[in-house]
């Protein structure tokens, strides 16, 4: 149903701009910016499941990304870049994972908190200067492969990963039960603190992931979070057809959302 809406959407707005919204261009633009929040609504979607949630994310992909730009300046090679990217995400959604599952602090709270610590230190850092790509990290963003940018070939297989785990894993199924009823899954014997935590592990890996995508495709790189991404990525994520109160969603409406 909601592609089908998508679909009609699309037209429509074709019809309202006289063909100009169906233009190549345009389309590939609206993928484009429409890659990196995909990215992380992937993640967004198995934590949500679990009826958890992470506000924190829009500070996360903005620490990976200028750790991202300040590294490749010191021409650290690519594929260490993104190895750095998705360790700094993962160790701060481990953060957020032992606050929220160990010390039973709610989501909310704690990722509240943890915006507001990891904004303050990037400032402080960074001393509010923007912050140059080099050249080496920006080619991977300039370039495409059938017609098409590879941050957006990065968010479809991301995408598709992560609709695997969720749909056709063991360990995916686990966050849906979490998420439907947590004393059950306990009772059945499910690690609910573990799976908890690993979903917030998940989503800081994607949005470190993210986050050097981010510095692919944008520079110079700002360190203050870019302004309702968390709220975008959520929205997205929840008109997608993902409970917020947890246990049903999928990656693909989140997506196509």
């Amino acid at each position: 149903m909601l592609a089908g809406a998508l679909s009609l959407l699309v037209l429509l707005m074709g019809l309202l701009t006289g063909g100009r919204y169906l233009l190549p261009e345009n389309l590939r633009d609206i993928l484009v910016n429409a890659a990196i929040p995909a990215v992380a609504a992937a993640g967004m979607t198995a934590l949500i499941v679990s009826a958890q949630i992470d506000i924190s994310i829009g500070a996360i992909m903005a620490v990976a990304a200028v750790v991202v730009a300040h590294l490749a300046g010191r021409d650290v090679p690519v594929p260490l870049l993104l190895l750095a990217g998705t360790g700094l995400g993962v160790l701060l959604g481990a953060v957020n994972g032992v606050l929220t599952a160990y010390l039973r602090i709610p989501s909310i709270v704690a990722t509240l908190a943890t915006v507001g610590a990891i904004r303050g230190l990037l400032v402080w850092a960074t001393r509010g200067e923007e912050i140059q790509v080099a050249e080496s990290v920006t080619a991977i963003g300039a370039a495409h492969f059938l017609g098409l940018p590879s941050v957006v070939w990065c968010a479809v297989a991301v995408c598709l990963v992560m609709a695997l785990f969720l749909a056709r894993t063991r360990p995916g199924r686990y966050h849906y039960a979490v998420g439907s009823n947590p004393t059950s899954a306990q009772l059945s014997g499910l690690p609910v603190a573990w799976i908890t935590f690993r979903g917030f592990v998940i989503l800081g890996a994607l949005v470190g992931a993210a986050g050097f995508l981010y510095a692919c495709n944008y520079s110079p790189i700002t360190p203050m979070p870019q302004a309702g991404f968390e709220l975008a990525v959520i929205t997205a994520v929840v008109v997608g057809g993902t409970d917020i109160f947890g246990g049903t969603g999928t990656v693909l409406g989140s997506t196509l959302a």
